[in-house]
């Protein structure tokens, strides 16, 4: 018989094994769910990751060329060293990719605008421009009056004022000269803009662009005009050729050997020719003898003026004139040569030089007041050789008169037989007028006579 107490045990013990059974199968599970977790957790970690390089993959692509310049930048030797803290670094949003964009382009604005302002105040000149050389070209504004002396001038800037120019060759190159334009050379070539011409050359050309605003007036060997005349036109030349596409909105009045066949309508104004060395030529005998009265009438009140002026301002300069010496003719020629010698070169010298430009200026406007009034001191000094003892002031005048208009006729008439030979008799007459004008005005000596009689 089977004992009951063994029976409870045995199943007792069975039932613990079904129990163990059961707790290891639980620990299994439990293990396999933490498993479970611990890959899923694992697995979410590398997708997050994944997504996060992929975001720093597509910002890193997305980087300004600034930031590439930069990366680019870095020594090979801080990559070596902290290659985590580089890519760190050149990581940047896209806005602050646009700030630095805006910054750089603004700062680039700042720096072209001071640029520009510097290039500005470089390319302008306040105030009158004095400049000499062999090859002088200018470029720049100029706000006042140009004076030039050079072997070649070339202008391609804008002049505000008057230019005056002594050169071998001048170009006005597009150039703009808002002023008159005096010129002595030996070509002048006009392709820009100017006010009134007054040159006398060689040979002038006005090309197909170029523009003279209102008068031009010249006397050359050869005058080439295609371009526009924005009122009248006088020349005295050998040779004048006047193009198709010309336009001379005034007055055409030329001097030449042949006369020129001009266009049908590109004069708006009357043409009129005179042969050269032809004095009747193109005039009548009552406009001829018209221009010598005038001409004539002119003289004798230069020389009374002047008469008048001396006798009343510098009396004892008056009677050293009127008591020159026969003896101090030749005196007076020789230092008349030298001076239409010396000053010319003296003026040409102090051209050269900055400093010196100003003054050469005025010695030649002294120069040329002289030229102008040679030939009243020369008729003043020959009325004072000629009489022996102090006229009346009614006597003085007559005899200034005669002797200014004997010289007057003198020159003219020599000028209707021989232009050459009048030519040299006007050089004698200003050398000498130049000569005893010094002589009397640097003399210290003055006689007891002279002075009493003045007084009386």
């Amino acid at each position: 018989m089977i004992d009951k107490q063994n029976i409870k045990l045995y199943y007792t013990e069975y039932n613990l094994n079904i129990l163990s059974n059961i707790l290891v199968l639980d620990n299994k599970n439990q293990r396999r769910k933490i498993m479970f977790k611990t890959k899923f957790k694992i697995l979410t970690l590398i997708i997050v990751f994944l997504l996060a390089f992929s975001i720093t993959c597509n910002a890193t692509s997305e980087t300004t060329p600034d930031s590439t310049a930069e990366v680019e930048a870095i020594s090979s030797d801080d990559v070596s060293q902290e290659p985590v803290e580089q890519e760190t670094d050149v990581v940047t949003t896209s806005e602050e990719a646009d700030n630095q964009t805006a910054t750089s382009e603004e700062t680039e604005d700042d720096i072209g605008s001071i640029q520009a302002s510097e290039d500005i105040n470089s390319q302008l000149h306040n105030g009158d421009y004095y400049v000499s050389g062999d090859d002088v070209t200018i470029d720049k504004l100029i706000d006042g009056n140009a004076f030039v002396m050079a072997n070649k001038v070339t202008i391609t800037g804008e002049i505000g004022g008057d230019l005056f120019v002594m050169a071998k060759e001048v170009d006005i190159n597009e150039g703009y000269v808002y002023g008159n334009v005096f010129v002595v050379a030996d070509s002048f070539n006009l392709t820009g803009t100017i006010y009134d011409l007054y040159a006398y050359c060689g040979n002038i050309t006005i090309g197909y662009d170029g523009i003279v605003y209102r008068d031009l007036k010249a006397t050359a060997g050869n005058i080439d005009i295609q371009g526009r005349i924005g009122r009248n036109v006088f020349t005295s030349s050998n040779n004048l050729k006047i193009s198709e596409d010309v336009l001379i909105y005034g007055n055409l009045e030329y001097s030449a050997k042949d006369e020129v066949e001009v266009p049908e309508g590109i004069v708006s104004g009357e043409i009129k020719y005179t042969k050269s060395n032809d004095i009747l030529a193109g005039r009548t005998i009552g406009e001829l003898v018209l221009s010598y009265v005038t001409s004539l009438v002119g003289t004798l009140a230069l020389v009374l003026i002047v008469w008048l002026l001396i006798n009343k301002l510098t009396p004892n300069f008056a009677a050293r004139l009127n008591n020159l010496k026969p003896i101090s003719i030749f005196k007076a020629l020789g230092i008349g040569l030298l001076v239409i010698v010396v000053v010319p070169l003296i003026i040409l010298l102090l051209m050269f030089t900055i400093v010196g430009l100003p003054i050469a200026m005025v010695l030649s406007i002294i120069y040329m007041l002289l030229y102008s009034l040679s030939f009243a001191f020369a008729v003043l000094a020959i009325v004072g050789m000629l009489t022996k003892k102090p006229l009346s002031k009614g006597k003085s005048i007559l005899f200034v008169i005669l002797t200014a208009i004997i010289l007057w006729l003198l020159i003219n008439i020599l000028g209707i037989i021989n232009m050459a030979v009048e030519l040299v008799v006007s050089i004698i007459i200003f050398i000498f007028g130049i000569g005893a004008l010094l002589i009397n005005m640097f003399s210290k000596k003055s006689s007891k006579s002279e002075t009493s009689t003045i007084e009386k």
